[in-house]
Order: C-alpha cells, then sequence, then structure tokens
C-alpha cells in the first residue's frame, strides 16, 4: 500500500476504528527520515482477505516493530452511517476491511453504502447509496466489497471494473469501480435478487454481510440467516453467478446427500426453491483459482444452538465444504470429530472463515475450530495434513493435521485457572474453560511465509 513517498511524511498505513465508523490513516513521522527505507515491496490488498485466499499476508516492509511506535495521523474520514439503536434493535456496527485496488480505496459502511476514497488524502471521490431500509434488523454490518476485472469489456468502456456488494436485504449490487454508478449489463439493471427462492422471511432474517468471492469469471455467494429463531429460517443455499451478466449458473443446497427439495410455495404464497433449515455461511468464502475451488465455511444448521429440532438436517453444519466454482458440486467436506468438541464449547460454528495457502506446492487449507484447535486440511482431498501438527491424546481423533492450542493457551492463566474453577467454569481434569464462548478463535488464521498465526 506504499505510494510515492511525501517529503514530509514516511510511511502510509491504514487502520480502522469501530465505534466512531471512521477510518484513520497513519504515517511515520519523519524526525530521522534516514531510518525510512523506500526500496521495499510494493502491494495492493485487493481482496478482503488480502487475496482470494484469505491468506492475510501483506509483503509490506516499511512497518517494522522499531519505526511502529511512531505512526502518526495522516487523515480520518468519517462514514456518518452510525445508529445507536434508535432505527435498528442493536445499533449499527462497523466491522469493514477496506479493499486497495490502483490508486483507489473502496470501503462499505454498515447500511450498504460503498465510498471510494483517494488513499493518500481521504477525499471521496463517489460515493453509491444501495438505500437499504434497516429499519428494526438485527445485524447491521457490511465487512467488504470485492473488485472484479470484466475482460470481456474492453479497456475504458463502464464497469470494466467492478465492485460487488451484497446488502443487508439480501441484493447482489454491482457497480463501476471508476464512477460508482450502477453497472446495467449485471442482473436486472446491475441489482441480483437474492431472495429469490428462498421463500418467507422476516425484515433483516436473511441478507448478505460478507463480499462476494470471485474466481474464474464467477461471482459466488452465501448469505447471513438469523438461525436461531425458528426452526423453518430461510435456507443457507449457495450460488455461484456468472459474474459478467450476473446470471444464475449454479446452487449448492447444504441437504444432505441423497435428498433433495421439490420447488413449491410456502404459505405466504412465496416461492420456495431451496430447503429451509439448512446450515448457512455468513462469512468470507475463500477460493483456490488454480484447481477452481470454493471453499464454504459453514455455521449451523436452525436452530442454531439445539441439535433435537434438524431432523438430520445438519450434515454439512459446522464444516468447511470444498465446491467446484463451475458447477457448484460438492468435492469434498471436513467436519471436526465430536468428540473434544462439545466438551470445550457448544458453540461449533466454523462460520468465521478459513484461509488456504499454498505450501512447498501444495495447496493447504487452515481452519480454527470454536473448541481451539488449528487444523491444516490437503485442499484438494479435505483430509487432515499427513505429517502436521502433533497428536492429540483423545480416543477416535485425528492422528494428524491438527494442533491443540489450549495447553500454550493456559500455560500462564495462573490465579485466573482458580477464579474460574471457583465458578465452575473452568474443567482442571481437562485444564480447559468449559462455559459457552470461554474458547473459541475469532478470526480465520493468518499464513505468513508458512508461518500460522492464530488469534
Amino acid at each position: 500500500m506504499r505510494t510515492t513517498p511525501d517529503p514530509r511524511r514516511g510511511i502510509r498505513f491504514l487502520t480502522r476504528t469501530l465505534s466512531t465508523a471512521a477510518l484513520v490513516l497513519l504515517v511515520v513521522g519523519c524526525s530521522d527520515p534516514s531510518e525510512i527505507d523506500y526500496s521495499g515491496p510494493t502491494a495492493q490488498w485487493a481482496a478482503y482477505g488480502g487475496n482470494g485466499g484469505g491468506s492475510r499476508y501483506s509483503p509490506l516492509t516499511q512497518i517494522t516493530k522499531k519505526n511502529v511506535a511512531a505512526l502518526e495521523i495522516a487523515w480520518e474520514y468519517h462514514t456518518g452511517d452510525v445508529d445507536d439503536g434508535a432505527e435498528t434493535l442493536l445499533g449499527t456496527a462497523f466491522q469493514n476491511t477496506p479493499i486497495l485496488v490502483g490508486d483507489t480505496l473502496y470501503v462499505c459502511t454498515p447500511r450498504n453504502r460503498v465510498v471510494a476514497l483517494d488513499p493518500n488524502t481521504g477525499e471521496e471521490r463517489w460515493v453509491f447509496d444501495s438505500e437499504v431500509d434497516t429499519t428494526g434488523m438485527y445485524i447491521v454490518t457490511c465487512r467488504g466489497v470485492s473488485h472484479w476485472l470484466d475482460t470481456q469489456l474492453a479497456s475504458g468502456e463502464p464497469c470494466r471494473a467492478k465492485i460487488y456488494m451484497g446488502t443487508l436485504d439480501a441484493r447482489m449490487i454491482a457497480i463501476d469501480a471508476k464512477t460508482g454508478k450502477l453497472c446495467r449489463g449485471f442482473g436486472d439493471n446491475g441489482i441480483i435478487d437474492l431472495s429469490e427462492g428462498i421463500g418467507d422471511r422476516h425484515p433483516g432474517e436473511y441478507g448478505v454481510t460478507s463480499p462476494p468471492a470471485l474466481i474464474n469469471g464467477m461471482l459466488v455467494t452465501g448469505a447471513m440467516v438469523l438461525d436461531n429463531i425458528r426452526v423453518d429460517a430461510p435456507g443457507g443455499v449457495i450460488r455461484g453467478y456468472d459474474a459478467h451478466n450476473g446470471e444464475l449458473r449454479w446452487s449448492w443446497d447444504p441437504m444432505p446427500p441423497g435428498e433433495s427439495f421439490i420447488e413449491t410455495t410456502d404459505e405466504a404464497g412465496n416461492l420456495a426453491r431451496y430447503r429451509r433449515g439448512t446450515t448457512n455461511a455468513w462469512s468470507v468464502l475463500s477460493v483456490d483459482p488454480e484447481w477452481n475451488l470454493v471453499f464454504v465455511p459453514t455455521g449451523n444448521t436452525a436452530p442454531d444452538y439445539y441439535g433435537g429440532s434438524r431432523n438430520g438436517l445438519d450434515y454439512y453444519s459446522s464444516s468447511v465444504v470444498a465446491l467446484d466454482a463451475d458447477t457448484g458440486e460438492t468435492l469434498w467436506a471436513f467436519r471436526e470429530p465430536e468428540t473434544m468438541r462439545y466438551l470445550r464449547s457448544p458453540r461449533t460454528d466454523f462460520g468465521k472463515g478459513v484461509a488456504y495457502a499454498e505450501v512447498d506446492g501444495q495447496g493447504v487449507i487452515y481452519v480454527t475450530s470454536p473448541a481451539y484447535f488449528l487444523w491444516a486440511l490437503d485442499a484438494k482431498t479435505g483430509r487432515p495434513l499427513e505429517g502436521w501438527g502433533k497428536p492429540v491424546p483423545v480416543e477416535d481423533f485425528s492422528p494428524t493435521g491438527v494442533v491443540d492450542l489450549i495447553p500454550d493457551l493456559v500455560a500462564d492463566w495462573g490465579p485466573w485457572q482458580e477464579f474460574m474453577a471457583d465458578r465452575g467454569i473452568y474443567d482442571p481434569d481437562h485444564g480447559i474453560p468449559r462455559q459457552l464462548g470461554m474458547v473459541t478463535s475469532s478470526s480465520p488464521p493468518i499464513v505468513v511465509n508458512g508461518v500460522v498465526v492464530v488469534l
């Protein structure tokens, strides 16, 4: 993200603040300009996770442990898109990761406005407002947008560079990256109605909060479902669209193998093309363009925390599923063994995402589970990676491809162990917390030159 050096300032670095819905650009002061190295690599951040695989690694070297303390604010941009709960049930949440493509920074606001900024000055270039109605919605956030270069259009044509954003009211919108205008040749005048075929839905119950995946001319998206409200919540279908014109190419309805669903009309008169209550993928999908794979991290089948009413529909719950990007065919699915999962955390959701990276020429999927195991999976087969990790001394658990993160996590807890044991939320026999939410990894792993970082 380095640009032409300003003689008055040094390193440019993007960060974010969550409470004020503002973007803050930080720079390193120039008290000693000789310490600033401008010869290092330059890089974009063209996707939510840095790249399609979501490794979240940047090769930039200008910011170091020695100069990070000298960061100063260069500019701020306030989106103004803030609600304290007067309109929405919980208020807005700024959880966006901006993308940097060329000389433009793209960010979406909680209520689905897209803003294009000059990354050097913070100057607003254009704003697109999707005009979503968030009245009474429970989750109001936008995690990011996606960028794609449409090579079917000639250089200089409108919408050759597209920005895609999914909305809280279940639309997928394509915008000209240069002008912020709708791409009328995509979908219905720039918009796909993702609610088509979903059936009955309450306001805010079904929508998109994460950016779509782009792979070899395909746009692939899941959706966020409020899956802890009712058993027959909207289904979690994954759909693949032609990224050029928005035509639906395939849909993956996450039903158990051998089951099918016949299109019908529900009691409210809505078309129901996909099975209701199935698991959903609310977070960011990862892709491997070389092998044409889409990796789908799933959450839980409705109802979220109680499996007794799922009637076998949870076959793909809390899993990582690999799909063929051209057809949506299921190639493999991985689900963590249940031996330790429920002991540590009833929340089994894998939905927060995975990281794909090539290591020694082999594609590997890294994912952390709520039970705080780090898994390395062969991207082609979904099997735990041979010769990686450390055996977990638990019956029927995988002997390879996994690392138990708990021993390192609790090694220095000391007084906290007694504190939690007194309150019944610490299990001294296994050395772990056992209350819901006490053990969970909040983010996908970060892959840095063969090193896996877990937060």
